[in-house]
């Protein structure tokens, strides 16, 4: 009878360590995110659409964070989340408008047109508690030449709500002198990722794509480690190259960031 009494308890406790194992890993996945010490957390909110009735046909399968916090004034939180959504809208708007007026053929019937598509995917960064770094990731089927691979960044503060760029990341009189220094780092980089970047025109193509402007850097993830340069497909390569990234550790930044960070990201 005790041998029976002691497998019962062995088996209630088995089950019940498997049980905690269980929800401890659902807490963990909610949470989208190693950083124990943000101030928020997200949802992911999804559009997907099927139109197959009438011209364009196409599919969208979108999605996109949705911040939300009890730690954080929802008039910020609800400012982030107007700006991702009106980029994600953005990207649809454009496609559609792109498939209606520029890709049809009028000689064939609604069942035989093409059935173009959109969609993405995202990550979010947490460089700090206070502070989120979104990639949207698209993939558009549009109808052109080849697909896209558009790129998205947004880098949004709260407490108070900014939305971080190229632009405003370094003070302002040194922001030309931070631009020259990912310039370089960048280049430097992508003469060793690219194939065959030896090449005068591959050359020419990196030098252009990484020249010292806001354009140029218009994608710039901030990360734990650094910023994260997004370069999408044929800004510094040929299209087979696809999206290339060059990530600039904090300890290559010779330049204050106007944003917080701790002080073992910047040693």
């Amino acid at each position: 009878m005790k041998v029976q009494n002691s497998k019962i308890i062995i088996a209630l406790i088995y089950i019940f360590i498997n049980l905690f194992i269980s929800l401890s890993s659902l807490a963990y996945a909610e949470t989208n995110s190693p950083s124990s010490s943000r101030l928020f957390k997200w949802m992911t909110k999804k559009i997907v659409v099927t139109q197959t009735k009438k011209f364009p046909k196409y599919k969208l399968k979108l999605q996109f964070p949705v911040f939300v916090s009890d730690k954080i004034d929802q008039q910020q939180l609800d400012k982030a989340n107007k700006t991702i959504k009106e980029i994600v809208l953005k990207n649809q708007s454009e496609f559609i408008e792109y498939t209606t007026n520029y890709r049809r053929d009028p000689t064939l019937p609604l069942e035989k047109q093409h059935i173009y598509y959109l969609e993405n995917d995202y990550e979010v960064m947490v460089p700090t508690k206070s502070l989120a770094s979104v990639r949207l990731n698209f993939e558009n089927g549009g109808g052109g030449d080849h697909y896209l691979y558009p790129v998205e960044i947004i880098n949004v503060q709260f407490n108070p709500f900014k939305i971080i760029t190229i632009e405003n990341l370094f003070d302002r009189n040194i922001t030309k002198k931070a631009l020259s220094a990912l310039s370089s780092y960048a280049r430097k980089k992508l003469k060793i990722i690219i194939p065959n970047s030896s090449y005068k025109g591959v050359y020419d193509r990196i030098h252009r794509g990484t020249g010292p402007t806001f354009e140029n850097f218009e994608h710039v993830a901030i990360s734990e480690k650094g910023l994260l340069i997004i370069f999408p497909p044929e800004d510094v390569a040929c299209y087979g190259d696809g999206t290339l990234e060059v990530l600039v550790p904090w300890r290559e930044i010779p330049f204050k960031v106007q944003i917080p960070l701790r002080l073992n990201q910047v040693k």
